[in-house]
């Protein structure tokens, strides 16, 4: 949310913080970026699964896990690979 906020008048540049402590954006655009004493909101750190298309049953995860996660599957996964590549090569040196 690190946005620069314009006007149209070339008035001077003002950060998203600014303009929410300030109250100078539109009530539609204050209730989207700012919490109700002016300060900036913040995005949450998490994701929320739903279990079989049932809201009242949902996980929620820390996204630090999901990319530590994601980078493991990756890197096993190119593991694995390699390791089929150099069995196949030695087959075929053997042959």
């Amino acid at each position: 949310m690190t946005a620069i906020l314009r006007n149209m008048n070339t008035e001077p540049e003002l950060s998203a913080g600014e303009a929410c402590r300030t109250h100078s954006l539109t009530n539609e655009d204050f209730a989207r970026l700012c919490n109700p004493d002016g300060s900036l909101k913040s995005q949450p750190q998490t994701t929320t699964f739903s279990l079989k298309n049932n809201p009242s049953k949902t996980i929620t995860v820390n996204n630090t896990v999901l990319y530590v996660s994601g980078a493991l599957l990756i890197t096993l996964l190119i593991g694995a690979a390699s390791l089929v590549i150099r069995r196949r090569n030695k087959k075929k040196k053997i042959s």
